[in-house]
């Protein structure tokens, strides 16, 4: 996905035309969830901060020029991942204040996901609940079922961390149920974890088993594809290095350009200004020449004038 999104920089804009300005941004925003997903903050912050800035500074918010409702949702789960609550905090108020712009029925369930994972950090697990729900209706009313896998799985969470045993395995199960549809290979592995525990709480060691294998089996597709994962990212960093790389030697080239164009131009002036200056001395020499001969010429009429005669 990550080398998908990075391969639309690469596309051919259209003359005249600035229709690709969006692609761009949501390519740079996937790349930056990308990097911020395998813990590269460094370079997580670098595709973020080529997004125009009132999409993601606070302090170059501009309600006249607002991006739109997934977006400043999605710059709120990206400093999530990246540990910036506040900036967090920030976008995730502004996309549900646009969301609340809107009737109910066109309202997007995202931004309350992200909102439960912010109420949940900072340990408000009933209020985080509510918001989880919200989006669920939300996302059954628009047909977005990953939110719903999201929301049940935060949900099971924000229980887990109440110790309300019967609603985690209610919740986690759901995660379990949808999942046959829908690919969600980590938040399966966490709800499997989930009922592990706490089957394991009530005793219920045989279905503590069963999860726990469940598991142990999602664990090791996951370890064998970020096995793989690793492999492809070796391939893609050693992409965008050598991209960068090019970027880097076109920049030297236009600055090498740039410093043999100011060098003509400076020594074009030397020159002229050298040429001035040659016939400025010229101009003096003869100035000088022809001042001597004028002198020289009035000192012999004043020599050749009759002398006073005595009296």
């Amino acid at each position: 996905h990550l080398k998908y999104v990075i391969e639309m920089q690469n596309r051919p804009k259209v003359s005249g035309e600035d229709v690709y300005a969006r692609d761009f941004n949501l390519a740079y925003q996937r790349i930056a969830f990308g990097f911020a997903y395998l813990g590269n903050k460094a370079k997580a912050l670098e595709y973020l901060n080529k997004l125009p800035q009132n999409f993601y500074l606070p302090e170059k918010w501009d309600e006249a020029d607002i991006p739109d409702i997934t977006t400043t949702s999605g710059i709120s789960q990206l400093y999530l991942l990246l540990n910036e609550y506040e900036k967090a905090k920030f976008f995730n108020r502004k996309a549900r204040e646009l969301n609340n712009k809107v009737p109910f029925e066109k309202q997007w369930g995202y931004p309350y996901i992200v909102y439960g994972d912010i109420l949940k950090h900072d340990k408000k697990y009933d209020s985080a609940i509510n918001n989880y729900k919200k989006a669920i209706r939300l996302a059954i009313l628009n047909k977005f079922y990953k939110d719903v896998l999201e929301a049940n799985l935060g949900i099971a969470d924000a229980f887990n961390e109440l110790g309300t045993v019967d609603s985690v395995i209610v919740y986690a199960k759901n995660v379990i149920n949808l999942s046959r549809d829908f690919t969600f290979t980590e938040g399966l592995l966490k709800a499997n974890i989930l009922l592990y525990k706490n089957y394991k709480k009530l005793g219920d060691i045989e279905n503590a088993f069963n999860y726990l294998e469940s598991a142990d089996s999602l664990r090791n597709l996951l370890f064998n594809n970020a096995r793989a994962n690793d492999a492809q990212n070796m391939a893609l960093n050693e992409e965008v290095k050598q991209r960068e790389l090019k970027e880097q030697k076109t920049q030297q080239q236009r600055y090498l350009v740039g410093i043999v164009v100011c060098a003509v131009f400076l020594c074009l002036g030397i020159y002229l200004n050298a040429k001035r200056q040659q016939k400025e001395r010229i101009r003096k020499i003869e100035e000088d020449r022809k001042n001597k001969e004028l002198q020289a010429a009035r000192d012999l009429q004043q020599s050749m004038l009759p002398k006073e005669n005595p009296k």
